[in-house]
Protein backbone atom coordinates (compact mmCIF):
# COMPACT_ATOMS: atom_id res chain seq x y z
CA UNK A 1 0.00 0.00 0.00
CA UNK A 2 2.84 2.40 0.44
CA UNK A 3 3.78 2.12 -3.31
CA UNK A 4 0.14 3.64 -3.49
CA UNK A 5 0.69 6.25 -1.31
CA UNK A 6 3.24 7.64 -3.24
CA UNK A 7 2.27 7.20 -6.78
CA UNK A 8 -1.20 8.80 -5.18
CA UNK A 9 0.26 11.56 -4.28
CA UNK A 10 2.76 12.60 -6.97
CA UNK A 11 0.27 12.08 -9.68
CA UNK A 12 -1.76 14.31 -8.00
CA UNK A 13 0.80 16.99 -7.10
CA UNK A 14 1.92 16.61 -11.10
CA UNK A 15 -1.41 16.75 -12.75
CA UNK A 16 -2.57 19.72 -10.41
CA UNK A 17 0.84 22.04 -11.45
CA UNK A 18 0.17 21.46 -15.17
CA UNK A 19 -3.16 21.95 -14.42
CA UNK A 20 -2.37 24.98 -13.04
CA UNK A 21 0.35 26.25 -14.42
CA UNK A 22 -2.11 26.06 -18.08
CA UNK A 23 -4.91 28.19 -16.31
CA UNK A 24 -2.86 30.32 -14.30
CA UNK A 25 -2.43 32.64 -17.88
CA UNK A 26 -2.19 30.28 -20.42
CA UNK A 27 1.59 30.32 -20.50
CA UNK A 28 3.44 27.06 -22.21
CA UNK A 29 4.94 24.86 -19.44
CA UNK A 30 8.68 24.47 -20.82
CA UNK A 31 9.76 23.27 -17.38
CA UNK A 32 7.70 21.31 -14.84
CA UNK A 33 8.06 22.81 -11.68
CA UNK A 34 5.83 21.94 -8.33
CA UNK A 35 3.68 24.44 -7.46
CA UNK A 36 2.33 23.09 -4.27
CA UNK A 37 1.76 19.57 -3.07
CA UNK A 38 -1.02 17.61 -1.30
CA UNK A 39 -0.89 14.43 0.47
CA UNK A 40 -3.98 11.85 0.97
CA UNK A 41 -3.00 9.34 3.58
CA UNK A 42 -2.56 5.69 2.86
CA UNK A 43 -4.71 4.92 5.86
CA UNK A 44 -8.02 6.98 4.57
CA UNK A 45 -11.20 4.93 4.20
CA UNK A 46 -15.01 5.72 2.75
CA UNK A 47 -16.53 5.88 6.12
CA UNK A 48 -19.26 3.73 6.22
CA UNK A 49 -18.47 1.76 3.56
CA UNK A 50 -18.30 -2.22 2.92
CA UNK A 51 -15.06 -4.29 4.33
CA UNK A 52 -12.33 -5.26 1.80
CA UNK A 53 -9.23 -6.62 1.65
CA UNK A 54 -10.08 -10.09 2.75
CA UNK A 55 -8.69 -11.80 -0.23
CA UNK A 56 -5.30 -9.89 0.32
CA UNK A 57 -1.95 -12.07 1.27
CA UNK A 58 1.35 -11.50 1.34
CA UNK A 59 3.24 -7.95 2.15
CA UNK A 60 0.63 -5.18 2.80
CA UNK A 61 3.48 -2.84 3.96
CA UNK A 62 2.06 -2.61 7.42
CA UNK A 63 -1.57 -2.29 7.09
CA UNK A 64 -3.59 -5.44 8.90
CA UNK A 65 -6.30 -7.09 6.52
CA UNK A 66 -8.86 -7.29 6.05
CA UNK A 67 -9.96 -3.68 6.14
CA UNK A 68 -13.11 -2.55 7.53
CA UNK A 69 -14.07 -0.17 5.00
CA UNK A 70 -12.94 0.61 1.52
CA UNK A 71 -9.73 2.15 0.90
CA UNK A 72 -10.29 5.38 -1.14
CA UNK A 73 -6.04 5.49 -2.36
CA UNK A 74 -5.04 4.04 -5.66
CA UNK A 75 -5.54 6.20 -8.11
CA UNK A 76 -6.28 5.06 -12.06
CA UNK A 77 -7.31 8.80 -13.92
CA UNK A 78 -7.80 11.84 -12.75
CA UNK A 79 -10.07 15.06 -13.82
CA UNK A 80 -10.42 18.23 -13.15
CA UNK A 81 -13.50 19.45 -12.26
CA UNK A 82 -12.79 23.45 -12.63
CA UNK A 83 -13.68 24.37 -8.95
CA UNK A 84 -10.66 23.01 -7.16
CA UNK A 85 -11.83 19.34 -6.72
CA UNK A 86 -11.07 16.28 -9.12
CA UNK A 87 -12.99 13.33 -9.64
CA UNK A 88 -10.23 10.58 -9.34
CA UNK A 89 -10.82 6.78 -10.92
CA UNK A 90 -9.91 3.80 -8.07
CA UNK A 91 -7.07 1.76 -9.56
CA UNK A 92 -8.32 -2.46 -9.68
CA UNK A 93 -8.04 -2.96 -5.92
CA UNK A 94 -5.21 -4.99 -4.45
CA UNK A 95 -3.28 -5.50 -7.17
CA UNK A 96 -4.65 -7.85 -9.09
CA UNK A 97 -8.50 -9.83 -10.09
CA UNK A 98 -7.64 -12.68 -8.05
CA UNK A 99 -7.29 -10.28 -4.59
CA UNK A 100 -10.05 -7.54 -5.64
CA UNK A 101 -13.52 -9.23 -5.71
CA UNK A 102 -14.21 -7.12 -2.75
CA UNK A 103 -12.73 -3.84 -3.78
CA UNK A 104 -15.32 -1.56 -4.71
CA UNK A 105 -14.53 0.64 -7.92
CA UNK A 106 -15.52 4.28 -7.41
CA UNK A 107 -14.65 7.43 -8.55
CA UNK A 108 -13.72 9.64 -5.33
CA UNK A 109 -14.16 13.64 -5.45
CA UNK A 110 -11.20 14.80 -3.73
CA UNK A 111 -10.56 18.72 -2.47
CA UNK A 112 -6.55 19.31 -2.23
CA UNK A 113 -5.53 21.93 0.63
CA UNK A 114 -2.02 23.32 -0.98
CA UNK A 115 -1.54 25.50 2.18
CA UNK A 116 -2.10 22.35 4.66
CA UNK A 117 -0.56 19.74 2.48
CA UNK A 118 -3.86 18.07 2.59
CA UNK A 119 -6.25 16.56 0.40
CA UNK A 120 -10.32 16.52 1.41
CA UNK A 121 -12.49 13.72 0.64
CA UNK A 122 -15.42 15.75 -0.17
CA UNK A 123 -17.49 12.90 -2.19
CA UNK A 124 -17.82 9.53 -4.32
CA UNK A 125 -19.49 7.06 -5.93
CA UNK A 126 -19.35 3.06 -6.52
CA UNK A 127 -19.43 2.21 -10.16
CA UNK A 128 -22.35 0.11 -10.91
CA UNK A 129 -24.23 -1.77 -13.72
CA UNK A 130 -27.24 -1.52 -13.05
CA UNK A 131 -28.64 -2.05 -17.06
CA UNK A 132 -26.52 -4.96 -17.71
CA UNK A 133 -24.27 -3.67 -20.30
CA UNK A 134 -21.62 -5.75 -19.37
CA UNK A 135 -22.21 -9.43 -21.01
CA UNK A 136 -20.59 -11.09 -18.51
CA UNK A 137 -20.99 -12.23 -15.03
CA UNK A 138 -20.16 -9.76 -12.52
CA UNK A 139 -18.60 -10.12 -9.08
CA UNK A 140 -21.67 -9.25 -7.50
CA UNK A 141 -25.23 -10.15 -8.19
CA UNK A 142 -26.10 -6.63 -7.24
CA UNK A 143 -23.33 -5.41 -10.69
CA UNK A 144 -21.66 -3.21 -8.12
CA UNK A 145 -18.18 -3.59 -10.14
CA UNK A 146 -14.85 -4.49 -7.93
CA UNK A 147 -11.61 -4.68 -8.90
CA UNK A 148 -12.19 -8.75 -9.96
CA UNK A 149 -14.29 -7.26 -12.83
CA UNK A 150 -12.43 -4.46 -14.62
CA UNK A 151 -8.67 -3.18 -14.10
CA UNK A 152 -10.16 0.48 -14.92
CA UNK A 153 -7.24 3.11 -16.22
CA UNK A 154 -8.46 6.25 -17.11
CA UNK A 155 -11.32 8.57 -17.13
CA UNK A 156 -12.47 11.67 -18.81
CA UNK A 157 -15.07 14.05 -18.26
CA UNK A 158 -17.27 15.04 -21.14
CA UNK A 159 -18.45 18.37 -21.50
CA UNK A 160 -21.80 17.51 -20.30
CA UNK A 161 -20.10 16.41 -17.36
CA UNK A 162 -20.81 12.64 -17.95
CA UNK A 163 -17.60 10.36 -18.23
Amino acid sequence: MRKIVYTGSLALALTLTLAGAAQAGGDRVTTPTLTGFASLPAATFVAGSEPSGALVTGNTNGFPVPFADQPIQGFSGIADNGDGTFDVLSDNGYGNQANSGDFLLRIQRLAPVFAGNTVDVVGGVNLTDPDGHVPWKLTRADRVLTGADFDVESIVKANDGTY
